[in-house]
């Protein structure tokens, strides 16, 4: 596991509820796609977060960060320029070359979609090694979904977006409800579909089981740590 010192470069607005921020690490930093590192800023205590950048997106690092914990909120805090001390990575991620050749779906609500859209910008690299890539979304309401900006470069590029909200608003006219919902109605293919899920762990194993009655065996189903 690499102990880095990073650099902030700036920071916006994902959602109503969710700050992205890009943090230059002194040096290349190897990661996988769904990676997880520690960050913090200062005294603080670090925290664990998934990269939401791909790879091949170069060496500046994103990650989507929720106010309200110790760690990200010293991240949040800290000015451009300033120092973050990064260290990983750490588990396992989403590797993508053993998934070559499969529809991939990937399934998330809230900071969970980090480590799906590392794996999903990277697939997109090498479109044609895969088959279907489907996003499940899900947010507390419309304002709240994450990389909203990037939906329709995604459907451009051939992916298959599935959201949903738990309030709509007046102009909202998709789904409401939970993620695992919504992965019935997409006709997947069990035999031919590796799922990736991450979330909170109360909607992770809704999400599975949804899956095992689909007829998806368990190891077709894979998480990032």
């Amino acid at each position: 596991m690499n102990d880095l010192t990073g650099t902030r470069i700036r920071q916006w607005t994902a959602s109503s509820r969710v700050e992205c921020v890009e943090i230059r690490p002194e040096e290349a930093l190897s990661f996988v796609p769904g990676h997880v590192v520690t960050l913090a800023a200062g005294s603080a205590k670090p925290g664990y977060f998934a990269i939401g950048s791909a790879p091949s997106e170069g060496p500046n690092l994103r990650f989507y960060l929720r106010p309200g914990g110790e760690a990200a909120d010293s991240v949040l805090a800290a000015k451009d320029g300033d120092a973050v001390r990064i260290a990983g990575p750490i588990a396992h991620g989403f590797p993508l070359e053993p998934v070559v050749g499969k529809d991939l779906v990937f399934v998330g609500v809230g900071t969970g979609v980090a480590p799906l859209r590392s794996a999903l910008v990277e697939a997109l690299t090498t479109r044609e090694r895969y088959g279907r890539l489907v996003m499940v979304m899900g947010a507390a309401s419309p304002a709240a979904l994450c990389c909203a900006e990037e939906f329709d470069s995604w459907r451009a590029a051939g992916v298959e977006l599935a959201l949903t909200v738990d309030e709509a608003d007046a102009s909202w006219a998709g789904s409401t409800g939970f993620v695992q919902e919504l992965l019935a109605e997409l006709d997947l293919d069990p035999g031919t579909t590796v799922a990736h899920v991450a979330g909170v762990r109360a909607m992770e194993e809704a999400v599975r089981a949804q899956f095992a009655e689909l007829g998806f065996a368990p190891e077709s189903v894979r998480a990032n740590y």
